[in-house]
């Protein structure tokens, strides 16, 4: 994928800002007070390298990761409908709490909000800050016939058994499709496919031209195969 950007709206105890999400299907960047914060999982942004001590005082950093802040953007991103494929929106609404005892963060929280056409569907938000189970209580929402055409809802793709971040660390198995329809999905299966590394990491709301429905046991789309 090229490189997409997210007009973004960003706010702490210093104020609010209106900057742009650069998003290369790998690594998110954007610029906040002239300081640059990269990331991957949306709650590990980071300063560039090199960044100037007096700017970072602006901010709220543990263990060199942003915190005690609220993030909000759109992404675009593809539905299925009975009659067409269409682009919908979705609205990010994610906040990152202040650092804890225990070198983390006290709370993070994700909201997502598709809207496509003229509807709009809301996540709960009870997640504790994963984009998976957002998006999966999203998908519950749409009327049959609708479907997010995006990595998480793949045949190809799954979550490593030893877990996952808020966003971005999803596999894709393209390369070992085979091998997925042949034998049964377990953890025995995933384990081998990362040891014979055919694997690789998307984003959950990116999408292949090799995309495949995953199909549950209801004849509706499906996130995650559990292990």
């Amino acid at each position: 994928m090229g490189v997409e950007r997210y007009p973004a709206h960003y706010r702490d105890h210093w104020g609010e800002i209106t900057t742009t999400i650069e998003n290369d299907g790998k690594e998110l960047r954007m610029m906040l007070r002239d300081v640059e914060f990269t990331g991957r999982s949306l709650d590990d942004w980071e300063p560039r390298a090199g960044a100037d001590a007096s700017a970072l005082q602006c901010f709220t950093v543990t263990h060199n990761e942003l915190c005690d802040c609220l993030l909000e953007f759109e992404m675009p991103l593809q539905v299925i409908t009975q009659k067409e494929q269409i682009e919908g929106k979705l609205h990010v609404h994610l906040t990152l709490g202040q650092p804890a005892s225990n070198g983390g963060i006290d709370h993070e929280d994700v909201i997502l909000t598709l809207f496509v056409a003229t509807r709009s569907f809301r996540s709960l938000g009870t997640s504790r800050g994963c984009f998976e189970i957002e998006l999966l209580d999203i998908h519950m929402q749409l009327p049959e016939g609708m479907y997010m055409r995006t990595c998480l809802f793949c045949e190809r793709s799954d979550y490593s058994p030893l877990g996952n971040g808020l966003f971005g660390g999803l596999s894709c198995f393209k390369r070992a499709k085979q091998a997925l329809l042949s034998r049964t999905r377990n953890k025995r299966v995933l384990f081998a496919l990362y040891d014979q590394k055919l694997d690789d990491t998307v984003q959950e709301t990116y999408c292949c031209p090799e995309f495949t429905r995953k199909i549950d046991t209801t004849g509706r789309p499906s996130g995650r195969e559990k292990a």
